[in-house]
């Protein structure tokens, strides 16, 4: 997986799974740049290092949700896709 990859991968995994449209996903992600950057610089760093990308991919989706949490709850709002039934 290569640098841009992971930059923009990384805090997309909890958006894509709610069902979120692309384009409140690349506007949320706009809003927050400097937070998804820096979380995926150090998720990059991170994987540079030999057998801890095996760590670094769990760690990263779940910090990823546990980001996009924090910054919704900072923003005063939740995204939300679209609900299908089940």
């Amino acid at each position: 997986m290569n640098f841009p990859a992971i930059l923009c991968l990384s805090n997309d995994e909890p958006l894509s799974i709610r069902g979120v449209p692309v384009r409140d996903r690349v506007a949320f992600m706009g809003r927050n740049a400097g937070a998804m950057v820096g979380f995926g610089v150090g998720l990059a760093l991170l994987s540079l290092l030999p057998c801890l990308l095996l760590l670094a991919i769990p760690a990263g989706v779940a910090g990823a949700t546990r980001l996009i949490a924090t910054l919704e709850r900072a923003e005063g709002r939740r995204l939300e896709g679209k609900s299908e039934g089940v």
